[in-house]
């Protein structure tokens, strides 16, 4: 085919017959507004995980909705919007190799004031079943205390289980 502009253009007979093909591609180029050109981003780890929030907290049909939208986790309005996903990147920049999104405030939004990109190391530390002890002014997690104090997690978790936070910590006050 030859096309208006004066391209040659190779196209399927069914596609000109039912009107599917009306130009070369540079119709599209002219017509359309440039609000619905690409952003570039779509095969960035930034858009994956940009996408992989969306579905988690608007999409009832995603497997991790019930852990996200459904129990109240919101995306940040700036970043929904028309132009979410440059506002994401705005906000938050590309992830380094190795991080990835997490929330500070494991029951707050996505939102740039509570967002970070952290390691699989800092995530597990921030979940919702991770348990934290407040203890001589200092607040961290169970395996973060059994780390500084040379114990395995699963041995001071069965201290605290039986016994007073002073009582399962007493031999280490010698140590902080």
């Amino acid at each position: 085919c030859l096309c208006d502009c004066g391209t040659a253009t190779v196209v399927r007979g069914s596609s000109l017959r039912h009107g599917n093909t009306l130009s070369c591609g540079c119709r599209k180029r002219t017509v359309l507004p440039e609000s619905t050109t690409t952003h570039g981003l779509s095969k960035t780890r930034a858009y994956q995980t940009w996408q992989r929030i969306k579905g988690r907290c608007t999409n009832k049909k995603s497997p991790d909705y019930a852990d996200y939208g459904g129990r109240g986790i919101r995306l940040s309005p700036d970043w929904s919007g028309k132009n979410g996903l440059l506002n994401f990147v705005r906000d938050m920049g590309h992830p380094k190799p190795g991080m990835t999104i997490d929330r500070k405030d494991v029951n707050g939004p996505y939102s740039q004031s509570n967002c970070r990109w952290a390691t699989n190391h800092e995530q597990a530390r921030n979940k919702r079943n991770t348990r934290h002890v407040l203890w001589l002014g200092n607040r961290l997690c169970l395996t973060d205390w059994a780390a500084l104090l040379d114990w395995k997690a699963s041995r001071l978790h069965r201290r605290l289980a039986r016994m007073t936070l002073d009582r399962a910590m007493a031999p280490f006050k010698k140590f902080i």
